[in-house]
């Protein structure tokens, strides 16, 4: 199944410009190209089958039992969605093991949605500007939490990660502004780029031990943030995660000097 996204869609129409070049096209007409790509893709959707309003792709069909992913299809999400562990079509049954790449995105009348325990996998951008989506449970067997995956769900207020996760990519909760708190797990090593760049509303976070990669510009933006507890296992040099412009309460140096002469950034207390 083949993903297209914005970006593909402009490259196909400069191809198109530059080809046809004499022409003098205005950039209404590029803007025009776009909205007509944009139909074609997302009008042509596949998926395999529906079910009880879900769209699913199957990504194994070995007897008795196969599993599939839930994708998107040509109506979007709405209301309150409770994902089954499994489902039955055509004299099969399949377990839902995987939420698909884009599969929620800007589906922004999204309010709630259950995931069952069967998940153990979720795409990258699965939530992307689920607008109204406002809390969500994340099911113990999955280990990361994919680049973007709740990128500028602006209404997240909470997110339960289980003690399963061991990663956190970049841009997953990109631009949440709504998101108050979040508890990392134990498990978790390593946590990318921007993971929550401008969430507003952020005021304290505990990064545990384990954590020995963390991205830059992780809390950039995040004016409400007062408060950072961290381990001494970083690879990485904390000045590079925090909002320069968050006033200093205290600072605490590593064992090892990387945070030395920290300067202006937000609280950092060493476990």
């Amino acid at each position: 199944m083949f993903y297209f996204t914005i970006v593909n869609l402009e490259i196909i129409v400069e191809v198109i410009i530059h080809k046809y070049s004499k022409l003098k096209l205005m950039n209404s007409l590029r803007y025009y190209l776009v909205l007509a790509l944009c139909a074609y893709v997302f009008t042509s959707w596949a998926y395999d089958f529906k079910v009880g309003g879900i769209f699913y792709n199957i990504t194994s069909s070995s007897n008795p039992t196969g599993t599939v992913e839930v994708t998107y299809g040509d109506v979007k999400y709405s209301g309150l969605v409770k994902i089954p562990s499994y489902i039955y079509f055509e004299e099969k049954y399949y377990y839902v093991t995987k939420i698909g790449t884009y599969a929620f995105q800007e589906c922004d009348s999204l309010i709630n949605i259950t995931l069952p325990e069967s998940i153990t996998e979720i795409g990258n951008s699965a939530f992307l500007r689920c607008s109204r989506l406002s809390e969500i449970i994340i099911p113990n067997g999955v280990l990361t939490i994919a680049g973007s995956t709740f990128n500028r769900c602006t209404s997240l207020r909470s997110v339960s990660i289980p003690n399963s996760v061991t990663n956190i990519s970049s841009n997953a909760f990109y631009r949440c502004k709504s998101l108050e708190s979040i508890v990392i797990p134990d498990k978790v090593t390593s946590i990318g780029n921007n993971v929550f760049y401008e969430c507003e509303s952020l005021t304290s976070i505990n990064i545990p031990n384990s954590v020995n990669h963390i991205g830059t510009n992780v809390f950039e933006g995040c004016s409400a943030l007062t408060e950072v507890t961290v381990g001494c296992n970083w690879d990485t040099n904390p000045l590079y995660t925090f909002n320069e412009n968050v006033s200093v309460k205290t600072s605490h140096c590593f064992e090892y000097g990387v945070c030395e002469d920290c300067g202006k950034q937000t609280t950092i207390t060493v476990e």
